[in-house]
């Protein structure tokens, strides 16, 4: 799982007597709506898991609160050298605004950002203490980690309901009984996840993780750049444009026909060559590169025939220093061209821009009408998983671009 979708479902994120420590025996981890580290010491650390590199580091958001109860030496520790790097990642980044600010044009969208945040980073400096979060970030190494019991996503979800209505002892709890609670509160249990990123401490951001930032926001201020593609070809478009579903059905129509055929005559389906992603990037990076743009957009949609199965990945991928542009977040929706789904379905049909690649099809003479409708809901398909994944990648704009000083962007260094 990308950085990017962890932390998109992490953080998009009655009072009980018995002792804190009580509680926990009590409660076995699986049944738990939190995540539990185990580490080697021996002692365990209970919130919601960030981030996990390749080499097996962990960044875990513990409560202030839990922490302070379970382990209060721990907490006096880990708060004094929270105050510490939230000073280090305001003075940074407001550094790297000042210089940012010498070259951005003096009415852009970016530049209002830039001195926006540039004063609230004064604001923070100029107090003798920092805000206290509702969270502090723990930076585990490999070695220290023994075992990580990660909560399923429906018991997340509870705990980040939790948390953002601030109910007492969301560690200890079971799933159940926080669910209980939540109901009797009123509180909606569907509907997306709650964004706690606002609740996270500012830290400190290497060169690659601010070039990454630096490239989402200029994406969502400037001039976006947007490539779209099937199979090894992709294109540059315009900003959230929808899939070209006019060259898509007839293409689609083609494969079930061909399909068909294969299967008549016995010839068997050979195996197409794996997409070589440098290569498929590289006009992407070439347009990037021209434009001076720090980042891209680009979206793929792969369509079967044989089982109308419908997989539209999107991704961004950015300049995080000299010839080196990387895929920084990825999220990919998958949908079942079988379903009905009777408004995407009428508004294919309406859509003026498709008509006339539907009379070419139906003019092909008879026998494609079920080829027609099925290609027709497979159309319904792709539209319906774009807009998940455009969804998606909102999200993780509206949450990189909020605040320059964080939450924390993992990088691969």
């Amino acid at each position: 799982m990308t950085s990017g979708r962890l932390i998109g479902a992490l953080l998009a994120t009655c009072l009980v007597v018995t002792p804190i420590l009580a509680q926990s025996k009590s409660v076995p981890r699986d049944q738990l709506a939190v995540d539990v580290v185990t580490l080697k010491a021996g002692r365990s650390l209970r919130g919601a898991v960030l981030y996990r590199s390749p080499k097996g580091d962990l960044s875990v958001a513990v409560s202030r609160a839990w922490l302070k109860q379970a382990n209060p030496s721990d907490y006096e520790e880990k708060a004094s050298a929270d105050a510490q790097s939230q000073r280090e990642a305001w003075t940074q980044t407001r550094d790297r605004l000042t210089s940012l600010l010498e070259t951005a044009p003096d009415q852009s969208r970016l530049a209002f950002l830039y001195r926006s945040e540039l004063d609230r980073l004064e604001e923070l400096l100029a107090k003798d203490e920092p805000p206290e979060t509702l969270f502090l970030v723990l930076d585990l190494p490999a070695a220290s980690v023994g075992k990580v019991t990660l909560a399923t996503p429906e018991r997340r979800r509870l705990a980040l309901l939790a948390w953002q209505e601030e109910i007492p002892d969301v560690e200890t709890r079971d799933a159940n009984s926080l669910k209980q609670i939540l109901v009797k509160e009123g509180v909606p249990l569907e509907g997306p996840l709650p964004d706690l990123s606002g609740r996270l401490p500012a830290q400190p951001q290497s060169e690659r993780e601010w070039a990454a930032r630096l490239a989402l926001v200029e994406y969502a201020l400037g001039r976006p750049l947007d490539f779209q593609g099937m199979g090894s070809t992709i294109v540059q478009t315009g900003a959230d444009q929808p899939v070209d579903l006019a060259t898509v059905l007839p293409r689609l129509l083609q494969e079930q026909v061909g399909s068909v055929l294969d299967d008549l005559l016995g010839n068997a389906k050979p195996a197409g060559k794996p997409v070589d992603d440098r290569e498929l990037l590289k006009p992407a990076i070439a347009a990037a590169e021209k434009a001076g743009a720090r980042g891209f957009r680009v979206t793929r949609l792969q369509l079967n025939a044989e089982t109308s199965q419908v997989r539209v990945e999107t991704r961004f991928v950015a300049r995080l220093g000299a010839d080196d542009w990387q895929p920084v977040w990825a999220a990919v929706e998958q949908a079942d061209g079988r379903q009905a789904r009777p408004d995407q379905e009428t508004q294919i049909e309406a859509d003026p821009q498709l008509q006339t690649a539907l009379k070419s099809i139906q003019s092909l003479g008879l026998g494609v009408e079920d080829g027609l409708r099925q290609a027709i809901r497979v159309g319904a398909a792709t539209m319906a998983a774009q807009q998940a994944a455009d969804g998606r990648f909102f999200e993780l704009r509206e949450r990189y671009t909020r605040r320059l000083d964080g939450p924390r962007l993992p990088v691969a260094e």
